[in-house]
């Protein structure tokens, strides 16, 4: 074969050489790795495969063996540079520098041969994964967690050592999700496109023909469940552990809680300070844990959010049942095998434990007859097929310097802050990048709140909006101007005026703005009394009328994370959006009078904001039986959102910020109730609500929501880019 029609796998497999190697991530790969090189069939069609080792970092005797059983692969060791936390940039110049030193290798032994790179872990402390200049370029990617629980796990501030790495991420021409889930976090919190993305499944730890009892040396002494879970806060310890021992005392301490993983002195003593009912196996052996798995009593699984969930496919191999959280995951998996309970209501946990341990034959019979189908899916000699396949049909793509591109600004409010539209806009980076050298010019004023970290500033140019100058607007092929409606970003309307460009709002939210500006000094009144919204539409080169009824503009708001449906509980929940703002006050009169002439048993209403609700509103509803839940985070506005049954918005500003949230209920298939043309008052959205109560269908259920034919906001960029007239607008 000569080199030209040569073709060769490259998988980076640092992570095997990181203190991840034994846990989840490198449980996935390790095990993908078998299933791939055991495979005669999945063989046959591979080209030479070779694994990417780092000779800077350890390369164990365990390792060694783990690689020299696998067939017909081949360990390659280069001299990768690895992070020193004493200076963070080390990460970037790190990245730089091993993507020259593969390049080199690929060139060297390599050269016209089609290269498909494949990286097992993006996101380690110990190294500095990167892909060649020119490849067909893929990850694996397990979760979003920093992200998504950021107040956890990195605070608001800039953490290098997570954040750099998405320079990379943003890289791929295929990303590998553990799960549907996983998948959909990526489209929604980052932007990605369905198309880049696909779910790869996984599989329990071992398969069932390789393991082996071993029974742990541990004070078992009753009949026990066993909780699979490790000290990361997301794993809800506390709440399984509180749910156990309300069953466990309803139940005369007749049983025992074993809990498996790590966990230090502190954790311990918190976690038995609840119930002095449980065992802390710490870390065990395969052998023993599927011991534990064999003889207990079924599985207890109370985590707020996995990438895939392992235990739970561990627990059916073992013919097991399991009691776990009703989160994206594992209804992913299947809506009906499991017992399922809200993360965050003890009562249902419990309720699920009792309905495990007390199962009888029928039920499972029923539960279990489930587990088949489960198991053929969720196998890793499936998941090693999808990657190689994908692998084989990838497109070798290079590098591209974004100089070469046309260059565009986006003028928006803060990605950091509570808009809607902020990260509407900043998600928009990825698709605009494929053409575009994309700059971001953000505003925020000092009351709006910090709701989410700047991902973006680690990957492209982000300028505050008072530095695009003159000389900055010159050099943009189009510069577009993302407006919300709000206080917030009304600077943006001052720039339009003075740089035109692609303008995209609500226009009767123009005039508000331009009040605003004059208020606070930026513009003289008499400025302001010559100056109307249809000015600044004619200063545009392109102005779209966001929420015009008939307007074919597409926010194009993909969909959200696979829906939980509600379980358990008969009330119907309903969920009314606020924003901070003067507005608020006509939700808040909505809610007192709901709640002052409905049945409150069977109805439950959340209030959700990403910013702190308006204390007139809050004095409004402050009796009133409802849960107040604000300055959330986006997974936590996503999450409540998805558990609705009626989202209502009494917002009847016509804005972009409006616009997106109705989208973005709308793509749930969540009925929505809002001002509209047919529904103009308060009044007139609870007559809605009482009818929706009743089991009525409402208007906007019957209403056609595609955005199928419209204009999306690159479409609207290539029909002003360069355009001749713009400078002397």
């Amino acid at each position: 074969m000569s080199s030209s029609e040569r073709e060769v796998f490259i998988i980076d497999c640092q992570l095997l050489q990181t203190k991840a190697w034994h846990r989840g991530m490198g449980k996935y790969t390790a095990r993908t790795l078998e299933a791939w090189c055991g495979s005669d069939k999945l063989m046959t069609n591979t080209p030479d495969i070779k694994l990417l080792f780092n000779s800077r970092l350890p390369y164990s005797d365990e390792l060694k063996d783990f690689v020299e059983g696998l067939k017909r692969v081949e360990a390659t060791f280069l001299a990768l540079d690895v992070p020193n936390y004493e200076d963070l940039s080390s990460i970037t110049k790190g990245q730089k520098r091993n993507q020259a030193i593969i390049d080199e290798y690929l060139n060297r032994g390599f050269p016209g041969a089609k290269v498909s790179f494949m990286i097992t872990s993006l996101f380690l402390d110990e190294a500095c994964p990167v892909f060649p200049t020119t490849a067909h370029k893929s990850l694996i990617y397990y979760d979003l967690i920093p992200l998504m629980y950021v107040r956890k796990y990195l605070g608001y501030g800039a953490s290098e050592q997570f954040f750099t790495r998405f320079s990379v991420l943003y890289q791929a021409d295929m990303v590998f999700a553990i799960s549907e889930t996983v998948a959909n976090d990526l489209t929604n919190f980052l932007g990605f496109s369905a198309d880049k993305i696909v779910n790869i499944l996984g599989a329990s730890n071992q398969s069932v023909e390789t393991r082996h009892e071993s029974k742990p040396t541990l004070p078992i002494d009753r009949p026990f469940i066993i909780m699979p879970t490790g000290g990361d806060p997301r794993k809800n310890n506390e709440f399984g552990v509180k749910a156990f021992n309300k069953f466990n005392v309803e139940h005369d301490h007749a049983y025992q809680l074993v809990i498996t993983s790590y966990f230090n002195d502190e954790q311990k003593k918190s976690l038995r300070s609840i119930c002095d009912d449980i065992i802390f196996t710490d870390n065990v052996s395969d052998d023993e844990l599927w011991w534990l798995y064999t003889h207990s009593e079924g599985v207890l699984f109370p985590s707020e959010y996995e990438g895939l969930g392992m235990p739970v496919l561990e627990a059916m191999d073992a013919d097991k049942l399991v009691a776990c959280s009703d989160i994206a995951v594992f209804r992913e998996i299947s809506e009906d095998a499991y017992f399922m309970f809200s993360p965050y209501s003890i009562d249902e946990a419990v309720e699920a434990i009792y309905s495990m341990v007390h199962a009888d034959e029928k039920v499972c019979k029923k539960k279990k007859s489930y587990y088949k189908a489960i198991q053929e899916r969720y196998t890793w000699e499936n998941t090693a097929t999808i990657i190689r396949d994908h692998m084989l049909n990838g497109q070798v793509s290079s590098q591209i310097d974004d100089e070469s591109k046309p260059s565009i600004a986006i003028v928006a409010p803060h990605i950091c802050g509570t808009s809607e539209a902020g990260l509407w806009a900043t998600n928009q980076y990825l698709k605009l990048a494929e053409n575009y050298q994309v700059d971001y010019y953000y505003e925020m004023t000092s009351w709006d709140k910090i709701v989410r970290p700047s991902t973006i500033s680690f990957v492209t140019r982000t300028y505050n909006i008072l530095e695009l100058d003159q000389e900055k607007y010159d050099k943009y092929d189009a510069v577009i101007y993302i407006y919300d409606g709000a206080d917030r970003s009304r600077l943006t309307v001052l720039a339009s005026l003075g740089a035109p460009g692609l303008f995209l709002c609500g226009k009767n939210d123009i005039d508000v703005a331009l009040d605003k500006l004059a208020e606070e000094g930026y513009m003289t009144r008499s400025h302001r009394s010559n100056l109307s919204a249809g000015d600044v539409v004619d200063r545009s080169i392109g102005f779209v009328d966001i929420y015009k009824h008939d307007s074919s503009f597409s926010t194009d708001v993909p969909q959200l994370p696979y829906r939980q449906s509600r379980r358990m509980s008969a009330s119907s929940r309903i969920t009314l959006s606020m924003d901070g703002s003067d507005r608020d006050k006509e939700g808040a009169l909505y809610l007192k009078t709901l709640t002052n002439e409905i049945d409150m048993s069977r109805v439950e209403v959340k209030v959700i904001s990403r910013s702190a609700i308006n204390e007139t509103a809050r004095s409004i509803i402050d009796d009133c039986p409802i849960d107040i839940a604000e300055k959330l985070t986006d997974h936590e506005y996503a999450s409540v959102l998805m558990r609705s049954d009626l989202y209502v918005d009494c917002d009847g500003q016509e804005s972009l910020e409006r616009s997106l949230r109705i989208d973005t209920v709308s793509t749930l298939s969540i009925p929505v109730l809002c001002i509209t043309e047919n529904c103009k008052t308060t009044d007139e959205l609870l007559a809605e609500t009482y009818r929706w109560l009743a089991g009525g269908c409402l208007e906007s259920e019957k209403d056609d929501l595609s955005q199928k034919d419209k204009k999306t906001l690159a479409d609207l960029i290539k029909g002003v880019e360069g355009k001749s007239d713009r400078k002397e607008k």
